[in-house]
Formats: structure tokens, sequence, C-alpha cells
């Protein structure tokens, strides 16, 4: 830990990465006594301070930044925003963090069909961007960040938490050396039991048109009357997110690329659909899939309506050779 210095802008996205992993799974992130100097500090916005933002936002003050505004579309969100920094500014307008001279960064943790609008607009505003994954909301907008990334020369990082676990790393180690011999079969599961499981987060009493800018919301979704509960539990809805896949797949295959050191699968079979939680969303409540990467086979089994509470499995690495060893991943709690 460095204390002698100015803290870099890389250094501090990467040890908020390791904060906000570490946060979430109750393990203790870094302290924030760094010895660096208030003028020397990072500061941020924050653009999404719902459950997550939230998350990340004590992440950042954890780890030695400074947040300078919060933005939401919830008054709720906003008001525990100052609960956790007293006198922060709020605004419901992202854009009004991005004109902000004082900005240095986005923290972006808004629904995912707002990451890519978001983030484009923040970079060619001079803006470094960390957004929380899924990176956007469709291929084409990941395509758009990529090369507006590289137009505008701005740092863009995805939060994946579990490419800064170390049980990560251990598993790159073994593999890497060839300890648990070539691997040929990685096999992944998601189980949840309950309707938390399955995105149905409460809505709040006050939840109304009043409380929620439900127009600014809608974005580029199709324009539907006030909804509540699309907007608390966006990920149900095709329209605002991007079901299993968006939530719990990219936690697995982030770590797979990582581990295998490859970047996407040569074809993929995928089946599912809603069978339980039916009347309330359009995303399946079972997606189940089997890649192919030429030289190794990904199965990744997701199942939100499981009697079994196991929450998220990582990759376990099943190598065909003389030693038959078998790398598990443990991880502890539930991804978000």
């Amino acid at each position: 830990m460095k204390s002698e210095r100015s803290i870099t802008r890389r250094e501090f996205i990467e040890r908020t990465v390791a904060g906000a992993a570490a946060s979430r799974l109750g393990s203790g992130a870094r302290s924030s006594k760094t010895g660096v100097s208030p003028n020397e500090k990072l500061t941020l916005g924050i653009i999404g301070a719902g459950i997550r933002g939230q998350e990340d936002m004590q992440s950042v003050l954890r780890v030695g930044g400074n947040v300078a505004v919060a933005c939401d579309l919830y008054d709720g969100h906003l008001r525990r925003a100052q609960e956790i920094l007293p006198n922060v500014p709020v605004t419901r307008d992202y854009r009004e963090v991005l004109d902000r001279k004082d900005v240095d960064a986005v923290l972006i943790a808004t629904s995912d069909h707002w990451h890519a609008p978001i983030a484009i607009e923040a970079m060619k505003a001079g803006k470094d961007v960390y957004c929380e994954k899924p990176m956007t909301h469709s291929i084409p907008e990941a395509l758009e960040m990529v090369k507006v990334s590289r137009d505008t020369g701005r740092l863009v990082q995805v939060g994946s938490q579990s490419l800064s676990m170390q049980s990560t790393h251990k598993a790159k180690e073994w593999i890497d050396s060839g300890e648990i011999g070539t691997v040929y079969n990685v096999q992944c599961e998601i189980y949840r039991p309950d309707p938390i499981g399955a995105w149905k987060y409460p809505v709040p009493p006050d939840a109304s048109p009043q409380t929620i800018d439900w127009e600014r919301y809608l974005g580029n979704a199709p324009k539907l009357p006030f909804d509540a509960a699309r907007f608390f539990q966006f990920r149900n809805w095709w329209d605002y997110g991007t079901g299993i896949a968006g939530d719990e797949y990219v936690h697995l295959l982030s770590r797979v690329h990582y581990l295998m050191k490859a970047q996407y699968p040569l074809s993929a079979v995928a089946y599912g659909g809603v069978y339980h939680w039916t009347g309330d969303r359009d995303v399946p409540d079972i997606h189940n899939t089997l890649y192919d990467y030429g030289r190794f086979q990904v199965v990744v089994l997701a199942n939100l309506v499981s009697n079994f509470d196991g929450g998220e499995i990582p990759p376990r690495c099943f190598p065909t050779t003389s030693n038959g060893a078998t790398v598990i991943l443990s991880i502890v709690g539930r991804a978000t």
C-alpha cells in the first residue's frame, strides 16, 4: 500500500475494484488511511445510487477517493447517498455530473440500458469511467464504447468483482504452472431459491411519478406508463436489463476467460425459459448454456427457481490428466 506519494488514476481504479469486491463479500476493504493529500485524491461522480451504487460509493470513500456528487432517479436513493456522505450534492440529471470540472471520473451503477449512453457521454466530456457489469445492453453499444475510449484516450474499466478475488489468482497460478494438468472442461453453476434471487426486490412504499423520474429512466426503451416494478426490478425485463447472462454469467465467464486465456467461444448452445416466476418478467428464470472454445468446453447452469441456496458456484476446472486434480474456486455470498 502506497503512503508516501500521490495515487495515480490507474492505481485508484485498481484499488476501488478490489475494495468493491471486498465490501460485497464481507472480507473487508483496504483502509482509506493512505496518507494521500486531499489535493491529490481522485474525485468521482456517482451515477446510479441504488443498491450497488451505494456499495461502490462506500468503497470509493474507503480507499481514499473523493465523491463530488451523486446522481439517481429515485429520491430515496439520493437521501441514502447523503446519509453515506452528508451534504454531498445530488441530482437526477447525470449531465450535471459530467459538466462538473472537479469530477475526474464517473462510476456508473445504473440499469443496464443506461450504461453505454452515459459512459460514452462521460468519455466525450473528458471523464474516465468505471462501469458496473454488464458493460452494455447490446453488442453494438459495446463496440461503440471501445471506439470512443480509443478516440478520446479515456480509461474505462468494467466492474467484475470475481477477477479481484484471491481464489481466482491462485487458480490462475495452478493452471499456468500445469500443476493440475490440461483443462478440457469447466463447469459453472448458479442457484437461487427465493424472490430476491430472481430480482423481485421490494418496491418502496413511496415509489411514485413524483419520487421517480420515470420519463428519464425509460431513455431509449419503449415508452410505457409508470411502473415502479420496472424501475426497482429492472433485470426482469429485456428493455432495461440483460437477464441471467448480464447479471451472473459475466462473473463466471470473466473468470473462465482469465483462467483459460480465452476471449470468446467458437460456438454456443443455450436453452431455458420462464418456468416459475411468470407474469412479471420476460427474461428466463432458468438459463443453461454449453460453450465450445475448441480446446475446452464450458457448461453454465443457471437456476433461479432452485430449492438449493447455492448462490453462485464459480468455475470448476476438470482436467483429463494422470493427477486427476479438480480446481474449485470458492465464493462467499451472492453477486449483485
